[in-house]
């Protein structure tokens, strides 16, 4: 007993806690392949707890989130739920690639300094720089911008600088050091309005957020239709321009600057700007790549329009470019396009971009989704819609049902597990009590970016890390935030829902 004493006491800590990470996984497939529920087979019980095993290993990381993706490769064939090539056509998803391609733009975008040249000019509009609440506002804007069209973790860390050393010069100003105790509330104004931006303006535009991709691929697959650039915008814009405002309200409640004037604001913010130079090559590239992925988004759904509907070159349009074909087309144009001339180098070259392609994340998207289809074909998506529709909700509480149960899941889950299986739950359901299923996928999009805790994503845990907010603060706002958001989400659900 001394000797078993005695290895226990010196056993080293991590390999306890990494034994009960590990087993915490496969300990949640049994607890739910032991529960009885009406409709559920072997197949949809083993789908679900590989789901909740995976879900758990991603929040705990016993092991990297790309290797804890391709757990159902392993479960499915030796439980004889699917044979392993059943199971490794599942992976064969197209928003791997929408995926990859723009978060390469993305960083592109941050290599070449474009993104942050986009911000300083905005910021220097006149009458913005020399007022604290006109420059948090604009601030704010411009990070829901630059959300637009790039992921909104990487907002955050294109922006979240900038408005730290906007923090820092106002504290100078005012004759005070530079330190987390001198305007706090300034600081964390700054932190959490980079970050409610950012999630705000991601809702606006198809390619704002992975989950918007995640929700488009289950719409399609369930009901075989695409939404459009200018439909989504329809919807997402509005919900962004209003929660933008509430957002901005919202901080100023909480945390009002202690610094009214900025006395040279708009002095510094030129500096800054005028630090960046003329446009290089590369960025001027990285520009035009740009635009053309716009243009490739919006030209199919404006050309009907234009030419008419039974135009010949409208109608070939219309057939060969998808969505989904765009982002593959971005990638391809952001290594054949020349940054420097005289030392032969292109926007992207593979060594740098591998090293900042998130893989992880790409294969935790694409299981997910792979996952939630083979939930889907041994009707577990369907039992868990009669469920609701057995609930009788009416239709005009269907979106705010689907914004809560996202929103709730994506603070304590993966945010892309949760976007998947709701949506692949709701927008049946949508169609049983006629509700328009275009504003059910982007409901959910629209309320799945967890900002209560900063385990909840990358996204609210790069603002909270680099800006060191308090986590009192972290959760009292974001929770305020999040009952907002899905209360302006789901009221512009049930106004444009009926047009889309």
């Amino acid at each position: 007993m001394k000797v078993l004493a005695k290895l226990q006491k010196n056993r080293p800590p991590f390999l306890v806690s990494q034994l009960l990470k590990l087993l915490s996984g496969p300990l949640f497939l049994l607890i739910i392949y032991s529960i009885e529920m009406e409709g559920m087979v072997h197949g949809s019980k083993i789908a679900f707890g590989t789901l909740a095993w995976m879900v758990t290993w991603w929040i705990l990381r016993p092991a990297p989130w790309g290797i804890t993706a391709l757990l159902p490769l392993i479960v499915f064939p030796l439980s004889g739920t699917l044979g392993i090539v059943d199971t490794a056509a599942l992976y064969g998803q197209r928003v791997f690639f929408w995926l990859m391609g723009l978060s390469l733009l993305a960083f592109a975008l941050i290599k070449h300094g474009i993104a942050k040249r986009f911000a300083l000019a905005f910021l220097t509009i006149p009458g913005i720089g020399d007022s604290t609440s006109r420059l948090l506002f604009f601030f704010m804007l411009a990070t829901a911008c630059v959300s637009m069209f790039v992921s909104d973790g990487s907002a955050v860390a294109i922006m979240l600088p900038i408005g730290l050393s906007i923090h820092a010069y106002i504290m100078t100003l005012s004759g005070q050091d530079i330190s987390e105790n001198n305007g706090p509330r300034l600081r964390t104004f700054f932190a959490l309005g980079t970050l409610y931006a950012a999630v705000s303006g991601g809702i606006a535009t198809l390619v704002g957020m992975p989950h918007s991709a995640v929700a488009m691929d289950q719409l399609e697959t369930l009901t075989g239709r695409e939404i459009g650039w200018f439909t989504w915008m329809s919807l997402g814009v509005p919900i962004f321009a209003t929660l933008l405002v509430c957002n901005y309200f919202l901080l100023r409640f909480f945390f009002k600057p202690e610094v009214e004037s900025i006395p040279g604001g708009r002095d510094f913010l030129f500096e800054e700007r005028r630090k960046l130079g003329r446009m290089s090559l590369g960025e001027k590239s990285v520009l035009s790549i740009f635009l053309t992925m716009a243009a490739l988004f919006v030209i199919p759904s404006l050309l009907p329009g234009i030419l008419g509907e039974e135009n010949a070159f409208s109608i070939w349009v219309d057939n060969a470019i998808s969505i989904w074909m765009v982002p593959p087309f971005v990638m391809l144009l952001l290594f054949i396009a020349p940054s420097n001339l005289q030392k032969h180098e292109f926007v992207l070259d593979w060594k740098e971009a591998n090293e900042h392609i998130s893989w992880g994340v790409l294969l935790m998207v694409t299981s997910a989704i792979a996952v939630v289809q083979a939930l889907s074909s041994f009707g577990f998506t369907e039992v868990l819609a009669q469920y609701i529709r057995d609930a009788s909700v009416p239709a005009y509480g269907l979106p705010y049902v689907t914004g809560l149960a996202t929103s709730i899941s994506t603070n304590f889950m993966s945010g892309v597990a949760a976007a998947a299986l709701i949506t692949a739950v709701m927008v049946p359901v949508a169609e049983t009590v006629n509700f328009s299923t275009v504003a059910i996928t982007i409901m959910v999009p629209a309320t799945a970016m967890g900002i209560v805790f900063p385990w909840a994503g990358p996204t609210v845990g790069t603002a909270f890390g680099i800006s060191n907010i308090e986590l009192k603060d972290l959760i009292r706002v974001g929770i305020v935030a999040e009952i907002i958001m899905i209360i302006v989400a789901g009221t512009y659900c049930l106004l444009i829902g009926p047009f889309l």
